[in-house]
């Protein structure tokens, strides 16, 4: 068998050296590629970057004119005197409006007149010699005019009336009777 035996040291064998003009202008030209491929990738991004500030700034550009155009309409459109004329009638209307809501409000139904019973019971208690000319009422007064042909049948009526629905527990407090040739004419 055949041995070998190996008499150089470690530092007298021969070495590989990696630095060699080949392989440093292999890396240069891959480092060249890198640095070319990045400064590619950086002016693509602001290629795009300053063509959305184009757009943008167009854009702007465009609202602000618009902006304009409707700032001046608003300026034309307030300095209008008819507008303020409306503008203040509608304003007297919703105040006079309100002011009759809350009136109409006010009255609740026990202080509302029902005038259909009224009406039902003046007509079921009348009495033949009486001829009622005008009547008002409201929650409070009740005033009736006509003629009658005598003054009994009168205080006869109002009877009557005290007993229905509506007058009850009210009292009459004035009577105004006066006499026309002689006759009871006046409720």
């Amino acid at each position: 068998m055949k041995t070998n035996i190996n008499f150089y040291t470690d530092d007298l064998k021969p070495k590989v050296y990696y630095l060699t003009l080949t392989n440093a202008a292999i890396v240069a030209g891959v480092l060249l590629l890198l640095m070319l491929l990045w400064f590619a990738q950086v002016s693509y991004k602001i290629n795009h970057i300053s063509e959305n500030k184009k757009r943008n700034q167009t854009e702007l550009a465009s609202a602000n004119e618009e902006l304009q155009n409707y700032q001046q309409a608003l300026v034309k459109h307030n300095n209008n005197d008819k507008f303020m004329e409306v503008k203040s009638q509608l304003e007297r209307e919703v105040v006079a409006k309100s002011a009759l809501l809350s009136l109409v409000t006010a009255h609740t139904a026990k202080e509302s007149i029902d005038y259909s019973v009224v009406m039902q019971e003046l007509t079921e208690h009348h009495d033949h010699n009486i001829w009622l000319t005008d009547f008002r009422f409201n929650k409070n007064n009740v005033e009736f005019h006509g003629y009658s042909l005598e003054s009994r049948s009168v205080t006869q009526w109002m009877s009557y009336l005290q007993a229905t629905k509506s007058f009850t527990g009210r009292e009459f407090s004035l009577l105004n009777i006066s006499a026309i040739n002689a006759e009871v004419s006046g409720v």
